[in-house]
């Protein structure tokens, strides 16, 4: 049953992480700065949701509990 699971965080994960990037080559061809990028709350709330979605699938895959800590940072 986690197999499914796990598959679907690390999708999201790597989609998110794709689309973080294809709007950083955009941005920086456009001659904006590294920097004004990461400045805004949508760029930074995507990076951390990639974090998210890593950390609790490679928990699954180490077949260890969900943590108090990151379940917290995950239901916040």
């Amino acid at each position: 049953m986690q197999i499914p699971v796990i598959a679907l965080r690390l999708l999201f994960c790597a989609l998110t992480l794709f689309a973080i990037a294809t709007q950083l080559s955009i941005h920086v061809g456009l001659g904006s700065s590294v920097i004004n990028f990461f400045s805004y709350f949508t760029n930074l709330s995507n990076l951390f949701a990639v974090i998210v979605f890593g950390l609790t699938a490679l928990q699954l895959v180490r077949l260890k509990k969900t943590s108090p800590d990151v379940a917290l940072v995950r239901d916040i």
